[in-house]
């Protein structure tokens, strides 16, 4: 697995500081080195910031449902791809 692929894999991980020490070092050191993957944690980061504290939306079910599917067409293409 390439160095971005495993730091995609555990953002949401290293974002909740949710990792042992060695890989949170691991994942910042590759950040520093890697200006795309740092511009990608750092986005979502702040993006986590924004939304935090937000109460949530209330869509239809329809639009739900529509949404749950892309995502699913997207998680199965994605393991496909890989």
């Amino acid at each position: 697995m390439s160095a971005c692929k495993k730091l995609l894999a555990e953002v949401s991980n290293y974002l909740d500081n949710e990792l042992d020490a060695g890989l949170r070092a691991e994942i910042e050191g590759h950040m520093r080195r890697c200006p795309d993957c740092y511009v990608i944690i750092d986005s979502t980061r702040k993006t986590v910031q924004v939304y935090r504290g937000c109460q949530p939306y209330d869509v239809s079910q329809a639009l739900h449902n529509r949404i749950e599917e892309a995502l699913r067409a997207h998680v199965t293409k994605s393991s496909n791809e890989s």
